[in-house]
């Protein structure tokens, strides 16, 4: 449910909603793993090997349009990663005014020395929606590193709505975040290798010298240990989560979610190169939370059921948060030209007397192309997420449970 994320609190007495979200990711087979490690000596430049004071904060401008907005008229929960991106984009690769790689002590020319030449997200976790923004917001979106992993990076980004000033008015005090996450993502160069990452560079960032604490197998983490253990030791072909491998004959192959009988709704996403934000590169993280947004609105009956409840019942349904969510570094990428498919698959489960509803949602690939995909031919996942729903009213966007009808459809979908 909850496809059209108004992050669950808005202007005028919304009841702010926080999550946390971790993503994790396995391979596709164009993307592999580094064998050789980077010298060290080469990441860091000039850099001091001792820890210093964390850098500054890099900052990015970017005001909202109506492409950014839903139904809602507040920006769509996934195109705040559109931001994100653009933000980590900037900070690590943007211009740098000296060209010499060698010489900068820029972040883009450490990049250009260690050959990243593209950063994928693999993880997202701490995640806080606080507040939408909406059509016309000034926003910041500002960008640190905060860990080091083996291969990956852990950025904590915030977006900021400013307050109108001056130009030349520093005073923040006044601005009001509105979402803040940790973004783990792992380098990549530009023949698809996922790069090392080497622990020299913690320096160049002014973090302590040691890495810290990763996630546990489970997710689980805390205290600042943002950095996901688990990719720490994924390879191409792997799941991203253990015991997710499925067959065609295990998760229906349905178009409409309403027809699956058990195993919970199923949403096919023919992989039209229109659905890729990065073209034949594959999906990015937003085009899978719209997948997963398509596959929610079709366990509660199809976009015609999500505004009969709007005009009925005088309920919307919104995402408040996102937990245990992993990315493969590269999805949606097939073998060759034949139109393929991906399955959305989601179970469904109603909690706090029915004021949240919770999909455990997993993206499948590999199982066949277009129609002639088999009984027998093998699925992998690709990308899962537990996204968290609430029912709202139309009009004091105040929390209520969900209709009687909705949970008694959401009973179908449960997990088995």
């Amino acid at each position: 449910a909850a496809a059209l994320a108004r992050v669950a609190s808005r202007p005028g007495g919304r009841a702010s909603t926080r999550s946390r979200t971790r993503t994790r990711a396995r391979g596709e087979r164009r993307v592999v793993v580094a064998s050789s490690i980077v010298d060290e000596d080469a990441s860091a430049g000039s850099a001091s090997s001792s820890a210093s004071t964390p850098s500054p904060p890099h900052l990015l401008r970017a005001r909202v349009y109506i492409e950014h907005t839903d139904a809602y008229q507040v920006v769509y929960h996934a195109n705040y990663f559109k931001f994100l991106a653009r933000a980590r984009e900037a900070f690590l690769f943007g211009d740098d005014d000296d060209d010499d790689a060698s010489t900068s002590s820029s972040p883009r020319a450490l990049a250009r020395r260690l050959g990243w030449a593209s950063a994928r997200v693999v993880a997202v976790v701490d995640v806080a929606f606080a507040s939408p923004a909406v059509l016309g917001d000034d926003l910041v979106v500002r960008t640190r590193v905060v860990d080091v992993g083996e291969r990956t990076l852990t950025l904590r980004q915030d977006v900021v709505r400013r307050r109108r000033r001056d130009d030349d008015d520093d005073d923040d005090d006044d601005d009001e975040i509105l979402l803040s996450a940790a973004c783990s993502v792992a380098p990549v160069t530009r023949d698809g290798v996922v790069a090392p990452v080497p622990d020299s560079i913690r320096a160049f960032y002014g973090l302590a010298q040691s890495r810290g604490r990763a996630f546990d197998d489970d997710g689980g983490g805390g205290g600042g240990d943002d950095r996901p253990r688990w990719f720490e030791t994924w390879t191409p072909g792997d799941d991203i989560t253990p015991g997710t491998r499925s067959n065609n004959g295990d998760v229906p192959s349905v178009v409409n979610a309403t027809e699956s009988e058990s195993g919970g709704a199923i949403t096919t996403v023919e992989l039209f190169e229109s659905e890729l934000s990065a073209g034949r590169d594959g999906a990015r993280e937003w085009d899978v939370l719209r997948w997963f947004e398509r596959n929610r609105t079709d366990a509660i009956g199809g976009s015609a059921s999500l505004k009969a409840l709007q005009d009925e019942h005088g309920v919307v349904v919104v995402v408040s948060k996102m937990t245990n969510a992993r990315f493969a570094p590269r999805v949606g990428v097939g073998g060759d030209d034949s139109r393929r498919v991906a399955r959305v698959r989601s179970t469904v489960e109603t909690r706090r007397r029915g004021l949240e509803i919770v999909f455990a949602q997993t993206l499948f690939e590999g199982g066949g192309q277009g129609e002639r995909a088999t009984e027998t031919a093998t699925e992998t996942a690709t990308a899962t997420a537990e996204v968290t729903c609430v029912c709202l009213g139309r009009d004091n966007g105040r929390p209520r449970r969900c209709p009687p009808d909705l949970l008694a459809r959401f009973a179908a979908f449960g997990p088995s």
